[in-house]
């Protein structure tokens, strides 16, 4: 069915959106059409195929441009996190990254824009079928499935109120939070709301999220549709913003003992990110995102049931002619500390690199005028090694990186993309400097920075303006098993830590290609023991419980609630030091401030919403 909705998106949710940005400018009410056969005010809605309507925008309002669609990512927690940093300078990715956000960001009011639309979407998709139930239309063999549905949507307005929350709302419970729109807005008045206190926002996500657990009880079973345990999976992250440890490790516990999810093993892990079907909705999976690729002619955003955002960190590639091609914007690439922290601790490629007047033995090679320009075979024969040693389960745990390097990062020269404008030919992936031939570095970039690409959620059949279309296929984890075996020692690491030790050691093996239940060589001996970053000083480098969680979940969008609950900015901060800004020198410091916890209201809400409880984020 989902394939169904994700059709059907593509005509409605434009409308949805379009709908929810200008109904607060009048007071025309939303869609009213005289088509007895559509979706109006007077059969609002008639059937069970227009109720399935709804229930399509409450899933496929996750595309939105301003959000997963496309910016989400790219312009908020990757650049908060530094899981990016950013071959662009001047702009205010940098101000997020080095905590000189301001509520005049321009990207920031991107993400607020988009989330109320979302949110707004699902509002209307939840009225729509509370008003079936009750108007008479509804067959009595329809009531399960109704039942259902209210429960997906329930599950799916907490998702978009946690992503929300966790941007825009403090962490603590007596902080000011998200505004709580809990109905769809048909007026200006109506969207006159003010900000809830935190506390208020998560203990109104409980009871939404277990009022949606009964009803989605009655769920058969879809990989593609939330169900109780989606449910149960978010309800037990928001017990733990919190800080209620031991509701959240109930429902751990309960997700662990009776869900029926289990670990995939590491190379499955490995191609779950990347859009090859036969490996998503894999059986840890709690849920996730449904992306499908766009078709010729197609937009981005609204238009399309998939995603665009690797748009902004996807890759180079080198082409026959030594030169650098970009496959799409790819203006961001992984912060360089986050191939350190994984344990990769050899120079970046060009410090390999080695010229010649006669043609090297060499797969990396390329002729200028009279020069061959190559990296030693050795060395792309040993990263080549050292990588398929990963996917096998076979990394030598004292020299190799966490084998997660591999599944978040692209290795450059040794992995391979396509250039689909070019025909169907794969290409290296060359580093992510400016343009130009592979071999320089340019745009301001030294011989000592990686530069590498992020591998997970990337687009690697090519460039996506070549396919005629900006939307690409992978799916979108928003939680997997891992992170419940994590959030369960987080809960219970002083109360019994030697079961929070194995459950973090669970998450360790897999990793490594081991028995997940089984003890090992390499299991982490205490809560204290020494992890693969390879700077002593990272707060991480003795901290196992969080080095696991950060490293299984890279590039996930979900480490900034980790760095938010446990305030970790000033330590995450002194780790990476500084992004690559419009200083002379090519970096700029990152200067931490406590109220970048928390994104300031973007400047345009407050001439929008006059409710005198839209209070700006304290420091702002």
């Amino acid at each position: 069915m989902m394939k169904k909705i994700l059709s059907i998106l593509q005509y409605v949710a434009v409308f949805c959106a379009l709908g929810a940005m200008s109904a607060a400018c009048n007071e025309d009410k939303f869609l009213e059409v005289s088509n007895p056969e559509a979706i109006g005010e007077g059969n609002f809605p008639s059937n069970i195929s227009q109720v399935e309507r709804f229930l399509a925008t409450a899933y496929g309002s996750s595309h939105c441009y301003m959000f997963l669609g496309n910016q989400w990512p790219g312009y908020l927690p990757y650049a908060l996190d530094h899981t990016l940093d950013f071959q662009h300078r001047e702009d205010d990715w940098n101000q997020m990254a080095s905590c000189r956000v301001t509520s005049s960001t321009a990207k920031l009011g991107t993400g607020w824009d988009g989330l109320a639309v979302v949110i707004h979407n699902t509002n209307t998709a939840l009225e729509a079928i509370l008003n079936y139930r009750e108007s008479g239309y509804m067959k009595d063999e329809e009531a399960s499935l109704v039942d259902v549905y209210e429960g997906e949507v329930r599950f799916l307005r907490c998702m978009y109120w946690w992503w929300f929350q966790e941007m825009f709302g403090q962490p603590d419970a007596d902080g000011v939070g998200i505004p709580l729109l809990t109905h769809s807005v048909d007026s200006y008045a109506a969207s006159q709301v003010g900000r809830a206190k935190s506390g208020d926002v998560y203990n109104t996500m409980i009871t939404e999220l277990n009022t949606a657990i009964g009803l989605l009880a009655r769920q058969s079973g879809s990989k593609t549709h939330a169900d109780q345990w989606a449910a149960k999976g978010l309800l037990a992250k928001v017990y733990w913003a919190l800080e209620d440890y031991t509701d959240c490790a109930s429902v751990c516990l309960d997700i662990i003992k009776n869900s029926g999810k289990s670990l995939v093993s590491f190379k499955h892990y490995y191609n779950m990110y990347n859009g090859d079907a036969s490996y998503e909705h894999p059986s840890e999976s709690l849920f996730e995102i449904e992306n499908t690729l766009g078709t010729s002619g197609q937009g981005y955003g609204y238009w399309n049931p998939g995603t665009s955002m690797s748009m902004f960190y996807s890759q180079k590639v080198i082409n026959t002619a030594g030169a650098r091609k970009s496959v799409s914007y790819c203006n961001q690439y992984a912060h360089d500390r986050n191939i350190t922290r994984f344990g990769y601790t050899e120079p970046a490629p060009l410090h390999f690199l080695a010229t010649s007047k006669t043609e090297p033995d060499s797969e990396m090679k390329t002729l200028s005028g009279d020069t061959w320009y190559y990296l030693p075979q050795s060395y792309l024969d040993a990263a080549k090694a050292m990588q398929q040693r990963s996917v096998d389960g076979k990394a030598v745990y004292a020299t190799d990186p966490d084998p997660r390097f591999f599944v978040g990062i692209f290795f450059p020269y040794i992995n391979y993309s396509k250039d689909t404008s070019n025909g169907k030919e794969d290409w290296p992936i060359g580093q992510n400097y400016g343009s130009g031939d592979w071999w320089t570095t340019g745009s301001g970039n030294s011989i000592d920075e990686y530069a590498f690409s992020t591998r997970k959620y990337q687009f690697i059949e090519g460039a996506l303006q070549a396919h005629g279309m900006l939307s690409s296929p992978e799916n979108t984890y928003f939680m997997r098993l891992p992170e419940i075996y994590l959030l369960y020692a987080q809960c219970i690491k002083d109360s019994d830590p030697a079961t929070a030790l194995e459950y973090v050691n669970k998450v360790h093996r897999r990793a490594y290609g081991q028995p997940v239940d089984a003890k090992w060589t390499n299991d982490y001996a205490s809560l204290s023991a020494r992890t693969k970053t390879a700077d002593p000083t990272d707060h991480l480098a003795n901290d196992p419980l969080l080095y696991e969680v950060w490293a299984e979940l890279f590039a996930e969008m979900r480490w900034w609630d980790y760095v938010r609950h446990y305030k970790l900015g000033p330590e995450e901060s002194a780790f990476y030091k500084t992004v690559r800004g419009p200083s002379t020198d090519g970096s700029t410091e990152i200067v931490w401030n406590d109220r970048i916890y928390t994104m300031p209201i973007p400047d345009s809400e407050f001439t929008k919403n006059s409710n005198p409880e839209m209070v700006q984020t304290p420091g702002y």
